[in-house]
């Protein structure tokens, strides 16, 4: 059984926008190594960072939030502990 990896936002702009250690985590998820996963609130954030913050036009954004959805499998937060 693979790993399951969960990117924070913080991994995802390093790693999508600068490189380095971060996007080798990210690599792994492309390249099947481990499991990664998102959620709709993390990919948000992501994307209100990259807009706001470092003022990415809209389009480049997407097609970056596109690149991730191609390897990341979505989850859904649901608030409940499992018991």
């Amino acid at each position: 059984m693979q790993p399951i990896v969960v990117y924070d936002t913080n991994i995802l702009i390093s790693g999508m926008v600068w490189g380095g250690i971060p996007y080798d985590c990210i690599e792994l998820a492309m390249t099947d190594r481990v499991d990664g996963v998102t959620c709709i609130e993390i990919l948000a954030e992501f994307d209100e960072k990259l807009t706001t913050k470092l003022e990415y036009p809209r389009f480049r954004t997407s097609r970056i939030v596109t690149r991730l959805l191609g390897f990341l499998r979505m989850v859904k937060i649901t608030n409940q502990l499992n018991g």
